[in-house]
């Protein structure tokens, strides 16, 4: 099972992430042949490392095939082995998790390490939950905060959102609210759920920022929207949290902030970031979509 840590009040989320599919070569167009191509040839004769990634991805995910670990973990292997960075990320995730293969936390990180080193923004964060979490190697909040940074840099949602948390607790980095609020926002307007109910928090108790108990309730609307960003155990104790703060604050709040902040909750729309890979599926049995929270 994955795993969520608390520490203070901040929520350290150890679901590593898949990659939703960035090249290895960011900005060049692939000539890999579709699914339907790659079944009609040899599974021997499969050498092009896209082809194997994306043959990984159905069999992670279960598009047009049936869902299956183990043949996941074969192609993205194969892919990885040949220097493909989103393959890397995934194995290495593959290898966290313990799906379609033992756990092996020291395997994971050596996958995870060689992408993050070569600029996957995905392995750079889950490299930053193994260090933040102590998965596989010592507990090193500065290696956390060094690999959320840079992921954070590129645009990822999940790693702005953990930036957030270490500037707010003071894990790694000397606590500073205005930070963590900068870190929370640009996570939050992504649509990452987890940073939108830290600035509510933010807002609410006028840390990092005036207080604004409107806005405040607006976010934790947006965040309640969908808390998809961390494991099943850690939803369920997020998606607790969440409405727990929104109903106390409901309480405090006369019907026209109400109606205001609902109208703003309405309005909102995410803003995407520079990394095109912030929200990516999860396993599932059926297909998944790709979704943020918005009105």
């Amino acid at each position: 099972m994955n795993r969520v840590k608390v520490v203070g009040s901040t929520v350290i989320l150890i679901a590593l992430i898949f990659g939703a599919g960035c090249s290895s070569s960011p900005g060049k167009p692939s000539s890999a042949p579709s699914l339907e191509a790659s079944q009609k040839i040899k599974a021997d004769e499969i050498t092009d490392p896209v082809m194997q990634y994306r043959l990984g991805m159905h069999y992670l995910f279960g598009i047009s095939v049936e869902q299956n670990y183990g043949k996941a973990v074969k192609w993205f292997t194969q892919s990885a082995r040949q220097g493909y960075l989103s393959a890397q990320n995934n194995l290495g995730t593959l290898y966290a998790q313990g799906l379609g293969v033992s756990r092996n936390y020291r395997e994971a990180f050596k996958w995870l390490d060689r992408a993050a080193r070569r600029g996957s923004a995905d392995a750079q964060q889950n490299l930053g939950l193994m260090y933040a979490s102590g998965l596989g190697v010592d507990r090193d909040y500065h290696k956390a905060f060094m690999w959320f940074r840079l992921s954070a840099a590129q645009g990822h949602a999940g790693a702005q959102a953990q930036l957030g948390g270490l500037y707010s607790q003071g894990h790694g980095v000397d606590r500073d609210h205005l930070k963590a609020v900068k870190w929370f926002r640009k996570a939050a307007r992504q649509g990452n759920s987890y940073a939108q109910y830290h600035l509510a928090l933010s807002y609410r108790d006028g840390r990092g920022l005036p207080a604004d108990e409107v806005q405040a309730y607006k976010w934790f609307l947006l965040s309640a929207q969908n808390p998809r960003e961390d494991s099943l155990e850690g939803k369920k104790t997020l998606s607790s949290d969440i409405e727990t703060a929104r109903q106390k604050l409901e309480q405090k709040l006369t019907a026209d902030q109400l109606e205001e902040a609902q109208a703003m909750a309405r309005q909102w729309k995410p803003s995407p970031g520079a990394n095109s890979t912030n929200t990516p599926p999860r396993p599932s049995h059926k297909k998944r979509q790709l979704k943020t929270a918005r009105s």
